[in-house]
């Protein structure tokens, strides 16, 4: 029955949105050249689906961004947890990722592009840049976080300086680590859709840009809604993620 309530939740707003859309295109309140219905939209994103069109724009944007998002959460995750561990990384690195953040990531692509050539390479780089970036703070301000009494009580017990970050640090660390996480899938997907606009025909971004092109509106609202569509499920994953690897963190918000 929770469960039930938290989805009626989540679904009212836009359930409630698309149904007023539909009445107002349908007594042409809306302008149909602009705002086609919602269950014409529907049917177009079927035909989509059917003749293989959707399928292969998602998995070019799909590639991009699961690659890009793996490796600079990694990369980042341990960048994050060595700042917050050891000083001299932290002075060493710090300002270097500050002047990273502050900078715009397409304004990198193409000097990406010059290094890698016109391929996927740099799409996926410029998408692992913006993950890392966020994950190195996160998992700084993290470890920060966790202060010094449990590794000063682990070291006691023996604890080596791999079983503190193994055992103590990053166990810690999960509640910031997954806020990191949802931050950066959602930056992830920003970036590589961009990126996908102002350097490739293909992707979610190709059959967006064509679509207004060629003036097939439904098609542009498809891909616009599959793009939303994909940023609810990744953060309705790593919500689910978290409550299964942090359960004790749901007790507390109750």
């Amino acid at each position: 029955m929770n469960s039930l309530r938290q989805v009626a939740w989540a679904l009212w707003v836009p359930l409630t949105a698309l149904a007023v859309w539909q009445v107002l295109a349908t007594y042409g309140v809306l302008n149909s050249l602009f705002f086609p219905r919602p269950t014409e939209i529907v049917r177009i994103g079927a035909e989509m689906a059917v003749n293989g069109e959707l399928y292969v724009a998602l998995q070019s944007t799909l590639q991009n961004i699961l690659i890009g998002y793996v490796l600079g959460c990694s990369a980042g995750l341990a960048c994050g947890v060595a700042m917050g561990r050891y000083a001299a990384v932290r002075r060493s690195l710090e300002t270097v990722i500050a002047a990273l953040y502050s900078t715009p990531k397409l304004s990198l692509f193409p000097l990406l592009l010059l290094l890698f050539g016109v391929n996927d390479v740099p799409r996926i780089l410029i998408t692992a840049i913006a993950c890392f970036i966020v994950l190195a703070f996160h998992g700084q301000d993290a470890v920060d976080a966790v202060g010094r009494t449990y590794p000063e009580v682990a070291a006691v017990y023996g604890a080596t300086p791999s079983m503190l970050v193994r055992k103590v640090y990053i166990p810690a660390a999960l509640p910031t680590l997954f806020t990191g996480l949802r931050l950066a899938v959602g930056r992830a997907m920003v970036v590589a859709i961009s990126v996908e606009m102002v350097s490739s025909n293909q992707g979610l971004s190709g059959l967006i840009w064509l679509s207004w092109q060629s003036f097939a509106v439904e098609k542009l609202f498809v891909g616009v809604a599959i793009a939303g569509l994909l940023g609810a499920f990744f953060h309705v994953s790593l919500r689910w993620l978290e409550k299964r690897l942090i359960p004790w963190k749901t007790v507390a918000a109750g």
